[in-house]
């Protein structure tokens, strides 16, 4: 967990045969930026730079040891490089720092699937129902008696009164996820909201939001990956799509706006790097995954009579079969007879993924917490990692019995916030947001040798510059708000 950083050597890199074992390290030549991204398996890839002879250390992650941080610059600085990092990520058990979210991974053997699981996806996170929203600014006038909030979300009125309004008022908000009627609701809904000051003189005067809470459509609520079936998991290369929202969330965590395009009674979604064409139902279940280039089918997802998903067939009329027993997975068959066993255990009635076992009796062990939040992480190594979250789903921590540590920390000055990330070596780097009040958003990553990038967003373009610490420019196409992965941007 963090990036493992070493000073470069003239001395050929000797890498020790306990990183990512089954998988290549490659290292960049000694007239290139000294940084190099590692293929870790089934793990996140990071960046190392070789220094023989610097003192070890236990990290959780890929490799089972890394060596001190030197001064030299951070990784994603080779000037060839087209893109701004997304959202800021530790090694191992990946985390989406800037949004405090926890990735794990679990391959599939005889497949070149995996299966994944990500805390933004359960019950347990409600950031998803929550919202911080503006009700005064930084001055109010002597005489203002009464400040009322009213909110919609989709047929659901919610309202707020305060007879002692003060400056830099907000209120937080948690919805129930139910509708007018008190019926719970699927899926994402909009939202906005309306302030009302009653002033003498001044009665009847709407409040505007600089910060684009105001009168802008927001969004409330999730469709959890449950329906799917595989126990709070999903598989790497199937997705779910939001057509409130107009967000793909992809198998592997991720998470992205983008657009549909109707055809016939399913819809066509494009991936990030316009390589794949998902198409979905009029359910929004993910049936065809298709080259972006010819149109060919790369994936079928088929789902049996309950919704979930039962069979992937590739290219090359490859099955791989999801079995069930009473509506449980308890097992996956790939093309070529290799079965994986899978055991679940109820956590507030629902039930979750406690243990996948592949052919080779390499067993994987999970317990969670009420909502689904993922509690303890065993690998078949037996090294754990134990997680904690903040009352609302956040990662706070993930510490391997390996003594391995990440601790994530969060600051917020409305309508700022940093995030904090210090590891058990106490290293610590940051991730700090600034929203400018005019729809631009900075990020400012420091990495725990005090090297800087700012990166310039604008929200709700489709176009992003940045300039990092050597003084390279970048473009990149995204939002701000998705990047980080934020349900809402408010917090």
């Amino acid at each position: 967990m963090g990036f493992g950083l070493v000073q470069e050597s003239a001395l050929a890199c000797v890498v020790p045969s306990t990183i990512c074992a089954g998988s290549t390290v490659t290292f960049l030549p000694n007239n290139s930026p000294p940084y190099t991204g590692e293929s870790c398996g089934d793990e996140i890839p990071y960046y190392i730079v070789c220094n023989l002879g610097l003192p070890g250390e236990s990290e959780i992650g890929c490799a089972s040891s890394f060596c001190t941080f030197p001064s030299v610059a951070p990784p994603n600085m080779n000037s060839n490089s087209t893109s701004v990092p997304g959202p800021a990520t530790s090694c191992g058990s990946k985390i989406l720092a800037d949004s405090q979210v926890l990735i794990e991974k679990i391959p599939i053997v005889g497949t070149n699937f995996s299966l994944y699981y990500q805390s933004q996806r359960v019950p347990g996170n409600t950031t998803w129902y929550e919202a911080n929203i503006p009700m005064t600014g930084s001055s109010i006038s002597g005489s203002l008696s009464q400040i009322d909030l009213t909110v919609t979300i989709g047929t659901r009125i919610i309202t707020y009164s305060d007879t002692s309004p003060a400056i830099n008022q907000s209120y937080n908000l948690t919805w129930d996820g139910k509708d007018g009627s008190g019926s719970p609701v699927v899926g994402s809904v909009s939202s906005n909201a309306s302030v009302l000051e009653t002033d003498p003189g001044y009665t009847g005067y709407w409040f505007a939001d600089s910060y684009g809470y105001i009168g802008s459509p927001q969004y409330f609520g999730f469709t959890y990956i449950n329906w799917v079936g595989l126990g709070g998991w999903d598989v790497g290369i199937h997705h779910s799509y939001d057509p409130v929202r107009l967000t793909l969330y992809t198998g592997d965590g991720g998470t992205y706006p983008t657009g549909y395009q109707a055809s016939g009674s399913n819809s066509l979604v494009l991936s990030q790097d316009g390589s794949e064409v998902y198409v979905f139902d009029s359910s929004w279940r993910h049936i065809n995954t298709l080259t972006g280039l010819l149109g060919a089918t790369k994936y079928t997802f088929a789902y049996n009579g309950s919704g979930q998903l039962s069979t992937i067939t590739d290219a090359y009329s490859n099955v791989t079969t999801f079995n069930y027993t009473s509506g449980n997975l308890t097992s996956i068959s790939a093309p070529y007879g290799q079965s994986t066993s899978v055991t679940t255990a109820s956590v507030s009635g629902t039930y979750y993924l406690s243990s996948v076992s592949n052919p080779n009796s390499e067993t994987y062990n999970m317990t969670y917490y009420t909502g689904g939040l993922l509690n303890t992480f065993e690998k078949p190594s037996g090294v754990t990692s134990t997680m904690t979250y903040s009352s609302d789903g956040l990662l706070l921590t993930d510490s391997s019995s390996a003594g391995s540590s990440d601790t994530l920390s969060r600051s917020v000055s409305s309508p700022n916030w940093t995030i904090s990330e210090s590891s058990a070596m106490s290293r610590s780097s940051s991730h700090a947001i600034l929203d400018s009040g005019l729809n631009q958003y900075y990020r400012t990553d420091t990495d725990p040798a005090s090297y800087s990038s700012v990166y310039d967003y604008s929200q709700g373009s489709s176009y992003t510059a940045s300039t990092d610490i050597l003084g390279h420019g970048r473009t990149v196409y995204t939002s701000l708000m998705f990047d980080l992965g934020m349900p809402n941007l408010r917090l």
